[in-house]
């Protein structure tokens, strides 16, 4: 560590876990990707979308996809990313 900075300018162990982690998402995720990622159940997202809630989804053909981008806006506006 140099002398211009101290332990708490450096990241925690769970936070370079979530960067690498997202990092490593595609740009567009399947809904299985998706509730992977967030830890949930499938019918949990199947259900936040029918009520307008969680993450915004786009149709491509017959299947949801969800822009990664779309989606980490949607965890730090609902203060759910680190």
């Amino acid at each position: 560590m140099s002398e211009n900075t101290t332990e708490l300018d450096q990241p925690d162990s769970h936070t370079l876990a979530y960067a690498r982690k997202v990092e490593l998402l595609p740009d567009l995720l399947t809904i299985e990707e998706v509730a992977g990622y967030l830890q949930v159940p499938r019918k949990t997202l199947y259900a936040w979308r029918a009520r307008g809630d969680g993450p915004p989804a786009s149709r491509v053909g017959k299947h949801l996809r969800y822009s990664k981008a779309k989606l980490l806006d949607w965890l730090r506006s609902n203060n759910l990313a680190t």
